[in-house]
């Protein structure tokens, strides 16, 4: 029960000493005693200096694991310290997102808002933005247009946004002419590249949305970060979003 306290307490190797040495003091007292036929001042004092070596070498095992405890804690704290600080000047895991608001923000233009929502407690800097119209693009495609990449592609060199919660409005598109359009807006900043897709349906009048948030390039697929889909946008046979 007390070597397991020991080891428990100290290390094994506290532990082998400590039982060490009371096993060395038991034996020798066991042989003056067996030797002389009775225990005297001699072999008490061999107990005693035997269970005070013991007990030094306890106590210096005991500090060298609490040093080896302390040292380890402060590694991991400064291992921590630079991740925080790597990730304040890259940007870490940060993202945003674009929220696209299908009506019109200048009266009589035909144009809506193009927003920004951000939320992160790192940076994102050098972020730009581009804004493709796929619905747009495919018409063009099918009709052998050549320019559809400067008609219905825009980008935006947003900058650097300060760590925090807030949302922006950074642009103006042209509202959806159709009864379906599609976007794809592509990020960049120093930190990664991610993607969001933006769909819209007219549904009794009204527009139904469906976004979603995800990188690419891991094996099980995107890694979705956000996704927000109306009650009432059509889904497929399965009950979900043809993304």
């Amino acid at each position: 029960m007390m070597v397991a306290w020991f080891k428990r307490r100290f290390g094994v190797a506290a532990a082998l000493t400590m039982l060490g040495a009371v096993v060395s003091a038991v034996g020798g007292l066991w042989a003056f005693a067996y030797e002389n036929q009775s225990v005297g001042t001699p072999a008490v004092v061999v107990l005693v200096g035997a269970f005070i070596t013991a007990v030094g070498a306890l106590w210096s095992s005991g500090e060298r694991t609490q040093f080896e405890h302390d040292l380890r804690d402060s590694s991991d704290e400064i291992a921590r310290l630079n991740r925080e600080i790597m990730h304040s000047v890259t940007g870490g895991d940060s993202w945003c997102r674009l929220l696209l608001f299908p009506s019109e923000s200048v009266p009589g233009s035909g144009k809506g808002e193009v927003g920004l929502k951000y939320e992160s407690k790192y940076p994102l800097y050098d972020l730009f933005v581009s804004m493709r119209d796929i619905t747009a693009t495919n018409r063009a495609i099918q009709a052998g247009e050549s320019d559809y990449v400067e008609r219905y592609e825009k980008t935006i060199n947003v900058g650097n946004l300060g760590s925090g919660e807030y949302g922006m409005s950074i642009a103006l598109w042209d509202l959806p002419s159709t009864d379906e359009q599609d976007y794809v807006i592509d990020f960049e900043a120093r930190n990664c590249r991610w993607r969001q897709s933006y769909k819209f349906r007219q549904v009794n009048g009204r527009w139904a949305v469906a976004t979603r948030v995800f990188k690419t390039g891991y094996s099980g697929g995107p890694k979705v970060l956000y996704e927000s889909v109306s009650h009432d946008f059509p889904r497929n046979e399965r009950g979900s979003v043809d993304w």
